[in-house]
């Protein structure tokens, strides 16, 4: 019968003398040598019906979030901010497909993959902001970044996690110099102001869930990004779009964090 009941196990019905009176109980039995050993309770029934009870609500819990990011998009102006190679038009791909492109991306640089336009995110219509890549980040979009970034309700900044959780020299100064820009944009808005989540891409996940909780405290860490969770009251967000198992994970942490 396996490693904790290793003798046969049959269903009997057993009377006994209660209080008021001969009850009848089921239980079940072991069998040894044709004898009957020890009566137990039908427990064990009640536990495996439960199971499929708490499967169903955790099924239900993480449906729940990924359909729960386009309500919170529906109707929204969404600002998608970065330097090139970030996964800015990998992640609206995803978004917008639920699958993430097979061919590699290329730099928001025309006018099907940058600028203004409207998708469909799960039923919602959303509005999406997205300045055209310039090569060599020379900074001569930052205009349309900021143009961009005060239209918006929401701004995505992504940025290398990966380079940054290693203190690599030149992403950590780049994302400092995009951040305070950001900074100052927004903190020149009287009305509304919008929210900002920082997206940490290229963050693979190793095979131990504890190595990639590392990493997200690495990045977590670094002192312009608690910065700006402090300044900009950014939320942060770590994943990859490597792989849709791991863009399906990034996707229900950016809808738990709007």
């Amino acid at each position: 019968m396996g490693k904790f009941f290793p003798h046969p196990i049959r269903l009997s019905v057993i009377r006994t003398q209660g209080r008021a009176g001969p009850e009848t109980r089921h239980a079940a039995v072991f069998v040894f040598q044709g004898a009957v050993v020890v009566p137990i309770p039908l427990l064990i029934p009640i536990a495996v019906m439960a199971v499929p009870v708490v499967t169903t609500a955790v099924i239900a819990a993480v449906k729940a979030i990924s359909t729960n990011l386009p309500k919170k998009l529906h109707g929204k102006n969404v600002a998608i901010l970065g330097a090139q190679r970030v996964g800015k038009t990998t992640l609206l791909r995803y978004l917008e497909t639920g699958n993430l492109p097979t061919l590699p991306s290329v730099p928001t640089v025309d006018a099907d993959l940058g600028g203004r336009f409207d998708l469909d995110i799960g039923g919602a219509a959303v509005a999406f902001d997205v300045p055209r890549d310039l090569p060599g980040n020379q900074g001569l979009g930052f205009p349309d970044w900021r143009e961009a970034a005060e239209g918006a309700d929401y701004v995505w900044y992504l940025f290398r996690g990966d380079l940054v959780a290693r203190d690599d020299v030149e992403a950590t100064k780049l994302l400092r110099t995009h951040l305070g820009l950001l900074d100052i944009w927004l903190s020149s808005l009287t009305n509304k102001v919008p929210k900002v989540v920082l997206i940490a891409t290229h963050v693979d996940h190793p095979p131990g869930v504890k190595e990639f909780e590392e990493i997200a405290e690495r990045v977590a860490s670094v002192d312009v990004i608690k910065l700006a969770t402090t300044q900009l009251k950014a939320k942060l967000v770590t994943g990859s779009l490597s792989a849709d198992d791991y863009a399906e994970k990034l996707r229900d942490r950016l809808a738990r964090s709007l």
